[in-house]
């Protein structure tokens, strides 16, 4: 691996573009954004890699929740 392909790899796979930003809790809105605007401001646009970047939408094959119970091995000192 030369650092050619490290960098191009790196700069291809590793920028905000190429990013999903999750926010989970009761915060505003508004709050969320900013803390992302202060990260990802410092940040150029990179759409040279955008269209590898989309997420397809799955069709839906449930209905309605549904609940999964699976078991597996466990230590003796574990419930």
């Amino acid at each position: 691996l030369s650092f050619e392909q490290f960098r191009a790899f790196h700069e291809k796979h590793y920028h905000p573009s190429n990013s999903r930003i999750y926010f989970a809790g009761d915060d505003k809105v508004y709050d969320r954004l900013v803390i992302m605007d202060e990260y990802l401001n410092e940040f150029d646009d990179s759409p040279k890699f955008r269209e590898e970047s989309t997420i397809q939408w799955q069709k839906k094959i449930f209905t309605e929740p549904r609940k999964e119970v699976e078991t597996y091995p466990a230590g003796n000192d574990q419930p």
